[in-house]
């Protein structure tokens, strides 16, 4: 949740720019849009651990990576419009745990890197005449590989068996603004809403912000 700040301040700047503009949007893209977009992913995963009975103690660091793929977009309506997507995204953070031990606490920190294929199916609303749509929508995501990883105090990497789920569901909610017919700027937050872990007494559901550019092909 606290992504949703710098995410919030940015899609308001749009908004306020946008009302200053007033080409007939709606119009200019009642064919089908066709597109490609890129990006920067601003990571977190939300865990849950219970060991023995124990509660371990989690921290989490955010991971930057990039996203990217293509777009489609339909109006249904002047005001409403459905946009499916197809993305590579690289997502994952770093977790900082204490780890209990007969000889007292054992510091450990273990990277984690997911790559996914994303399909999102965005409702996108067009509260004005102009290039400023808000959305919101399901993602389906699927696990393309993944890296788990810890280091050793003499500095080797030691790396782990897949432990995450093959089909991650996820919501979406963001909105993306036309600055001309063929360029676009957007941010969207999307929250994991199923448990992709499959570590027995964890839980993990991602938390991702991402800011992109998009081009509009056709």
């Amino acid at each position: 949740m606290k992504f949703l700040l710098p995410l919030g301040a940015i899609l308001f700047t749009l908004g306020v720019h946008a009302q200053a503009i007033t080409p007939d949007y709606a119009k200019a893209f009642s064919e089908p849009v066709i597109g490609i977009k890129a990006g920067v992913n601003l990571n977190n995963q939300n865990i849950g651990l219970n060991a023995d009975g124990v509660t371990l103690n989690l921290n989490t660091k955010n991971y930057t990576s990039l996203h990217f793929g293509l777009f489609a977009q339909f109006m249904m309506s002047e005001k409403w419009a459905i946009q499916p997507e197809l993305l590579y995204s690289a997502e994952g953070a770093t977790i900082s745990l204490d780890v209990p031990t007969d000889m007292g606490v054992f510091p450990l920190e273990v990277d984690q890197k997911l790559n996914f294929l994303k399909l999102p199916v965005l409702f996108k609303f067009l509260p004005f005449n102009n290039g400023l749509f808000v959305y919101a929508g399901p993602q389906m995501g699927f696990l393309l590989d993944e890296e788990v990883s810890t280091s050793n105090e003499d500095g080797g990497v030691e790396f782990f068996e897949s432990a995450f789920d093959s089909f991650e569901l996820s919501g979406v909610v963001g909105a993306e603004y036309f600055f001309s017919k063929s360029f676009l700027i957007g941010g969207r937050y999307t929250a994991g809403l199923s448990d992709i872990s499959k570590t027995e007494g964890a839980s993990l559901k991602g938390e991702t912000i991402q800011f992109y550019l998009g081009i509009k092909l056709f």
